[in-house]
């Protein structure tokens, strides 16, 4: 898995919960890094690119589910 820094806090996060909002993904990343959050987007973006993970919109609100590809990669 070729990814560090904030994708992998995300990653990390999202491993344990399996689905996040962007606000929690936000909240996670600024409590353990100050000044982080204009990355975010550019971190959500490369793992959606990767396959990492997948943006779903249940009500409107913009989630992010971790992908079999992200497990399978994480137990390697």
């Amino acid at each position: 898995m070729q990814v560090d820094g904030i994708e992998k806090e995300i990653l990390v996060g999202l491993s344990e919960k399996l689905v996040m909002t962007k606000q929690e993904i936000t909240n996670l990343i600024e409590s353990k890094n100050e000044n982080s959050s204009s990355g975010l987007d550019n971190a959500l973006k490369s793992l959606l690119e990767k396959g990492y993970v997948t943006n779903i919109t249940p009500l409107g609100s913009s989630s992010y589910a971790v992908t079999t590809k992200e497990i399978k990669a994480a137990r390697q």
